[in-house]
């Protein structure tokens, strides 16, 4: 295997092919099984020319080190190797054209890692580039797999250090992925009914009425009409009756009225917590 120093000027060497410039390489063991993606590096890391060793390195550092993931544990690295700002007007611009340059590397450099089996991506940019995702206040927390490793997705540190009410999501995130690197992680399963037959839909209907625990109601009305509603009565399982395609009604009058039937009945007698979107916030009734 290369030493880091290979790596770096191979790597170097691609970059600068594709018109790319280096200002700050990776660091660590290239032999490792944990490798952190960062977004980009900051002034700190330029100045020092290594990722992750200013303010939101330590941050990141102190974070992990209690959880025993150490920096002399792992692979180090960013998705861009220069100083970047992602947003638009900002000192440190980055082109599409650019960013997809720097996404084709970051593949390409991790799978030159021989004992890889474990990611954690910080922030938005690095999630978006490693597993196409976008938002990352929505996927944080979350485990994905990347080409037969396993990815954890966190805040970047240096957006917790601007926003610290986040700082301890940023924690449990960081507990998460040591779960995750000591095998601890047990994946949350869900099974969800989506486009269920009428005879299903009833059978599900009357589950949730026979139900000991309470029900989960949510109703999507596109232009004004019923589209589909949910219903669980647990936190792994659900199911999505659909009413109507973009083009028809799936059940018919008659059955469709069975339906309303047997949910009229369900809201009598059943505890039922109804999800209300648009000012997202959940009523806890008794219907």
């Amino acid at each position: 295997m290369k030493t880091l120093d290979t790596f770096k000027h191979d790597f170097r060497e691609r970059a600068e092919h594709l018109g790319l410039r280096c200002q700050v390489l990776m660091d660590g063991d290239i032999n490792a099984e944990i490798a952190i993606v960062g977004e980009g590096p900051g002034q700190d890391e330029v100045n020092g020319e290594k990722p992750f060793i200013g303010t939101s390195g330590k941050l990141l550092w102190n974070s992990l080190r209690p959880q025993g993931v150490l920096r002399t544990d792992c692979y180090v690295t960013n998705v861009c190797k220069r100083q970047i700002s992602i947003q638009k007007n900002t000192k440190h611009p980055v082109e599409p054209s650019e960013w997809f340059k720097w996404r084709e590397m970051l593949t390409w450099e991790l799978s030159q890692l021989p004992n890889l089996k474990f990611i954690f991506c910080l922030g938005n940019a690095g999630t978006t580039a490693l597993l196409g995702f976008d938002g990352i206040t929505k996927y944080r927390g979350s485990t994905y797999p990347w080409n037969g490793k396993q990815a954890v997705i966190a805040f970047n540190p240096a957006y917790v250090i601007r926003e610290p009410n986040w700082e301890i999501v940023f924690l449990q995130d960081c507990r998460r992925f040591s779960n995750v690197v000591n095998g601890d992680f047990i994946p949350y399963e869900i099974t969800k009914h989506i486009n269920p037959s009428f005879d299903d839909a009833v059978d599900w209907i009357r589950l949730m009425k026979a139900s000991t625990a309470p029900v989960a109601y949510d109703i999507e009305t596109p232009a004004g009409f019923t589209g589909c509603f949910g219903l669980a009565n647990s936190g792994h399982e659900a199911m999505c009756i659909n009413l109507r395609t973009k083009y028809e009604n799936r059940f018919g009058l008659e059955k469709e009225a069975i339906l309303w039937r047997e949910m009229q009945e369900l809201m009598d007698e059943q505890e039922v917590i109804i999800l209300f979107d648009q000012k997202k916030q959940v009523t806890h009734a008794t219907c």
